[in-house]
Order: structure tokens, then C-alpha cells, then sequence
């Protein structure tokens, strides 16, 4: 009896530790990375942008924060090979210096966003903790990523919006076999992506093999002739304010 008991134990911990352990494997590493086709002559616009950093609102993802990081050096060399003159990037507003203010014509802030859907995915509670009296839950079904990139330029100094345009990132559907286990179904997916790292390297591969589409819409957008008309309104709204 002691015997069947032991066998018992032992398989119990298996269920325990391998729910725990659903989600092990290494973490892929995405090259985020983009090289404008253009290359215009320095300063050929006559349009002096300050670039603020993009970021994620609300987002602490390590992808996600690497994302922002390259989509910001990466529009600062569109602006440069398009004929701008760029100051930057500055991580806020804020940061930027009343002199680099004034001596810009207009502010480039891209803003990501980023959205799941999580109501495919269900939640279960792991047999092997339950005998424990313990709270485990793993999770299977799908996850569906959609997001953009609204550009917004706007004056430099009275930080009024003149122009935006977005840019989507096409719809992304993330299969999950098995999570590990949590003890509540109320999981995050700040918490998913940093404890995931199948759903990690998913949404990291995407992410990269899309990047290149999306900064090649963006230097679309940002036309050094329509940037020539914003700049002449933002002059006007300049000067109407005091300083």
C-alpha cells in the first residue's frame, strides 16, 4: 500500500512540475532594422524636426520596449535621408531643451499601440495542484495582436498637433498550446510574453519580418513637400503666441 501511495506522490509531482515547466525553451533574439531607399542632400527640406522616442503607453515588454527603441533611431534616419534636418531623439517632450524647441519647426512623436485579444483563451485548473489544495491554472487557445503607429507631427513649441497619419501592424494570431501554470487565470500578457517564451518568439519573429513594411509606409507619409505646408501653419500658430 505504501508502495501504490509513493507512486501515487511521484505522479502527482510530475503533473505539478511539468504544467510548471510548459514553458521553457530559449528566447529569440529580433534584428530590428531599417535602411531608407532615399538619400537626399543634407538639410535639402528647409524643415528642422525634433524627434521625441517612441514608446508603448502602458506596455513594459522587453519586445516591446526594443521595438519602440529602433522604431526611434530608425525614423531619425528617415528624416535625415529624406533632407530634414533632426534633432534627437529625445525620450519625452519634456526633455527636449527650449533652445532645440525653438530652433525646430515641428515635433515628429510616434505613438505605439499595441492590442490583444484574449477571449479565445481559455483557462484551466491543474489537476496536480488541486489534489495540493493549490491554485494552478494553464491556459490554451489563441491570442490576436493588432496595433499601429500613429505618427503625430506637431509645433514646437506650443506642442499643437499639425499632421497625423497611422500605420497598422498587420493582425497577428499567436497559437497557445499549454502555458505553464499561474495561480489565477487572470494572466497579463506583460506576463505572458515575459513567461512565454513560445508566445514570445512568435510575436518577436513577426514583429521583425513586418518592421521593414512598416517604416517603409511611414517614410511614405513623411513627404518633404506636405512637411513644407505643416511648417508654414506651424509658423503662423508661432506667430500668434508670445514667448
Amino acid at each position: 500500500m505504501r508502495q501504490v501511495y509513493w507512486l501515487m506522490w511521484i505522479t502527482i509531482t510530475a503533473l505539478v512540475f511539468s504544467s510548471g515547466c510548459a514553458s521553457s525553451g530559449s528566447r529569440y533574439t529580433p534584428i530590428f532594422d531599417y535602411s531608407p531607399p532615399q538619400q537626399a542632400k543634407p538639410a535639402a527640406a528647409n524643415v528642422t524636426f525634433a524627434v521625441v522616442g517612441a514608446t508603448f503607453p502602458g506596455s513594459t515588454s522587453t519586445l516591446f520596449q526594443q521595438f519602440a527603441q529602433n522604431v526611434s533611431q530608425d525614423f531619425f534616419e528617415i528624416l535625415t535621408s529624406r533632407g530634414y534636418t533632426v534633432r534627437g531623439p529625445f525620450r519625452t517632450y519634456d526633455d527636449i531643451t527650449f533652445p532645440d524647441k525653438k530652433g525646430s519647426d515641428l515635433i515628429l512623436m510616434p505613438d505605439l499601440q499595441i492590442n490583444w485579444d484574449t477571449t479565445s483563451l481559455r483557462w484551466e485548473q491543474s489537476f496536480g495542484a488541486a489534489l495540493f489544495g493549490k491554485s494552478a491554472y494553464t491556459g490554451e487557445g489563441n491570442l490576436v495582436l493588432t496595433g499601429r503607429i500613429n505618427l503625430i507631427v506637431a509645433e514646437s513649441l506650443s506642442r499643437e498637433k499639425m499632421w497625423t497619419k497611422s500605420v497598422d501592424i498587420p493582425p497577428l494570431t499567436v497559437r497557445v498550446e499549454e502555458t505553464a501554470a499561474y495561480s489565477t487565470p487572470d494572466v497579463t500578457i506583460q506576463q505572458l510574453l515575459e513567461s512565454e517564451p513560445a508566445v514570445y518568439n512568435v510575436v518577436a519573429k513577426a514583429l521583425e519580418m513586418q518592421y521593414k513594411t512598416i517604416l517603409d509606409r511611414a517614410n511614405q507619409y513623411l513627404d518633404p513637400d506636405e512637411m513644407q505646408i505643416v511648417k508654414k501653419q506651424a509658423q503662423e500658430i508661432r506667430s500668434k503666441k508670445v514667448y
